[in-house]
């Protein structure tokens, strides 16, 4: 459910856009719950709010690198104290990546010039973010760029019911 605020910047934004006039004169909210729900024409990027420590272990990044296990600066070459911390991170089954927080462990965790810390820490950075959707987009803050993600205030495809909501917002 969108807040009052999310619904007025909605709904502004529908009103902005003239390919969507017919939509908004006809009450089809499926339609515009459609166009939402779809990517921006060009990518915008925002920080993920929840990773699970297997996705981070399995899981190839967009740029194509893995977790790296062995070599210099790996998970077995890390000392205890930071196998427990990366352990410890994920008690709770994920970390929001979003936090700055959490990025800065992975930091610290895999620190070091060696090949391996450096593949961790970029694979860790790769699959903290993701592309948003149009909806996605218009509710989050920030420079929406791979290299500084935006913040979402708003996660998920947005229904009919919100999309109703905003397009008749006063």
């Amino acid at each position: 459910m969108l807040t009052n605020t999310q619904k007025q910047i909605l709904h502004d934004d529908m009103i902005s856009r003239p390919e969507l006039a017919t939509y908004i004169a006809t009450g089809d909210d499926i339609a515009l719950s459609n166009y939402y729900n779809q990517l921006p024409i060009t990518d915008w990027i925002v920080w993920r709010t929840a990773v699970s420590q297997q996705e981070y272990q399995s899981k190839v990044s967009s740029i194509g690198t893995s977790f790296n296990w062995s070599g210099t600066g790996g998970y077995i070459a890390r000392s205890q104290g930071e196998r427990d911390a990366w352990r410890v991170m994920f008690v709770s089954g994920s970390v929001n990546p979003s936090e700055a927080n959490v990025i800065t462990a992975f930091n610290d965790i895999f620190s070091g010039t060696g090949a391996a810390a450096i593949n961790n820490r970029n694979h860790l950075l790769s699959l903290s973010k993701r592309k948003a959707t149009l909806i996605e987009q218009i509710l989050s803050s920030g420079s929406g760029t791979d290299i500084s993600p935006a913040y979402t205030s708003f996660e998920g495809k947005i229904g009919y019911t919100d999309i109703s909501e905003a397009r008749v917002w006063q």
